[in-house]
Protein backbone atom coordinates (compact mmCIF):
# COMPACT_ATOMS: atom_id res chain seq x y z
CA UNK A 1 0.00 0.00 0.00
CA UNK A 2 1.65 3.54 -1.36
CA UNK A 3 -0.15 5.83 0.78
CA UNK A 4 1.71 9.81 1.74
CA UNK A 5 2.74 10.59 5.13
CA UNK A 6 -0.27 13.02 5.07
CA UNK A 7 -2.99 10.69 3.89
CA UNK A 8 -1.74 8.44 7.15
CA UNK A 9 -1.84 11.34 9.36
CA UNK A 10 -5.11 12.32 7.92
CA UNK A 11 -6.78 8.88 8.49
CA UNK A 12 -5.41 9.64 12.36
CA UNK A 13 -7.38 12.89 12.36
CA UNK A 14 -4.10 14.43 13.25
CA UNK A 15 -2.35 17.34 10.25
CA UNK A 16 1.09 16.62 9.35
CA UNK A 17 2.11 20.03 10.07
CA UNK A 18 2.67 21.00 13.45
CA UNK A 19 0.66 24.24 14.59
CA UNK A 20 2.44 27.84 14.16
CA UNK A 21 6.06 27.72 15.57
CA UNK A 22 6.01 29.46 18.99
CA UNK A 23 9.38 30.57 18.15
CA UNK A 24 7.94 32.86 15.34
CA UNK A 25 5.40 34.03 17.62
CA UNK A 26 7.81 34.91 19.93
CA UNK A 27 10.32 36.62 17.94
CA UNK A 28 7.64 38.91 16.58
CA UNK A 29 6.55 39.86 20.02
CA UNK A 30 10.28 40.72 21.11
CA UNK A 31 10.67 42.65 18.01
CA UNK A 32 7.83 44.43 18.22
CA UNK A 33 8.61 45.83 21.76
CA UNK A 34 12.17 46.21 20.18
CA UNK A 35 10.23 48.63 17.96
CA UNK A 36 8.40 50.42 20.76
CA UNK A 37 11.74 51.00 22.36
CA UNK A 38 14.06 51.71 19.42
CA UNK A 39 11.06 54.84 18.23
CA UNK A 40 10.95 56.10 22.17
CA UNK A 41 14.84 56.71 22.31
CA UNK A 42 15.20 57.85 18.34
CA UNK A 43 12.17 60.80 19.67
CA UNK A 44 14.22 61.30 23.04
CA UNK A 45 17.46 61.66 21.53
CA UNK A 46 16.18 63.74 18.64
CA UNK A 47 14.28 66.26 20.55
CA UNK A 48 16.66 66.32 23.78
CA UNK A 49 18.88 69.20 23.44
CA UNK A 50 19.76 71.89 25.60
CA UNK A 51 21.79 74.69 24.47
CA UNK A 52 22.77 76.01 28.31
CA UNK A 53 24.08 72.19 28.86
CA UNK A 54 27.80 71.57 27.69
CA UNK A 55 26.86 68.12 27.93
CA UNK A 56 24.71 67.88 24.86
CA UNK A 57 26.55 70.44 22.69
CA UNK A 58 28.64 68.59 20.17
CA UNK A 59 29.99 71.88 18.11
CA UNK A 60 30.16 75.45 18.38
CA UNK A 61 26.86 76.56 16.86
CA UNK A 62 23.09 75.85 18.10
CA UNK A 63 22.08 75.27 14.56
CA UNK A 64 24.24 72.59 13.45
CA UNK A 65 24.13 70.94 16.82
CA UNK A 66 20.31 70.42 16.16
CA UNK A 67 20.65 68.97 12.80
CA UNK A 68 23.03 66.59 14.28
CA UNK A 69 20.99 65.72 17.17
CA UNK A 70 18.25 65.37 14.76
CA UNK A 71 19.43 63.28 12.23
CA UNK A 72 20.86 60.77 15.08
CA UNK A 73 17.49 60.24 16.32
CA UNK A 74 16.04 59.86 12.74
CA UNK A 75 18.71 56.94 12.50
CA UNK A 76 17.14 55.29 15.60
CA UNK A 77 13.58 55.58 14.29
CA UNK A 78 15.01 54.08 10.80
CA UNK A 79 16.15 51.33 13.29
CA UNK A 80 12.75 51.03 14.50
CA UNK A 81 11.14 50.74 11.36
CA UNK A 82 13.41 47.84 10.13
CA UNK A 83 12.62 46.36 13.34
CA UNK A 84 8.91 46.91 12.77
CA UNK A 85 9.39 45.08 9.64
CA UNK A 86 11.06 42.28 10.81
CA UNK A 87 8.63 41.73 13.08
CA UNK A 88 5.41 41.93 10.75
CA UNK A 89 7.10 39.31 8.61
CA UNK A 90 7.78 37.21 11.43
CA UNK A 91 4.32 37.31 12.00
CA UNK A 92 3.00 36.92 8.79
CA UNK A 93 4.66 33.77 8.87
CA UNK A 94 3.25 32.40 11.74
CA UNK A 95 -0.10 33.26 10.53
CA UNK A 96 0.52 31.45 6.86
CA UNK A 97 2.03 28.81 8.53
CA UNK A 98 -0.87 28.08 11.03
CA UNK A 99 -3.15 28.78 7.97
CA UNK A 100 -1.49 26.02 5.93
CA UNK A 101 -2.32 24.15 9.34
CA UNK A 102 -5.45 24.34 9.22
CA UNK A 103 -6.14 24.17 5.25
CA UNK A 104 -4.21 20.59 5.48
CA UNK A 105 -6.35 19.12 8.45
CA UNK A 106 -9.86 20.07 6.39
CA UNK A 107 -8.91 17.85 3.53
CA UNK A 108 -11.30 15.22 3.18
CA UNK A 109 -10.38 11.68 3.96
CA UNK A 110 -8.43 9.85 0.80
CA UNK A 111 -10.51 7.01 -0.87
CA UNK A 112 -8.74 3.78 -0.62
Amino acid sequence: MNTTPIEVNVERGKPDTPNAPAELIILSVILAFLTAGLAWYGLKVAYTYNSFDDNTKIVGGDAYNYIIIGLRGCAWLLTAVASAIFSAMFGLMAYLRHLANTLSSDSPKPIE
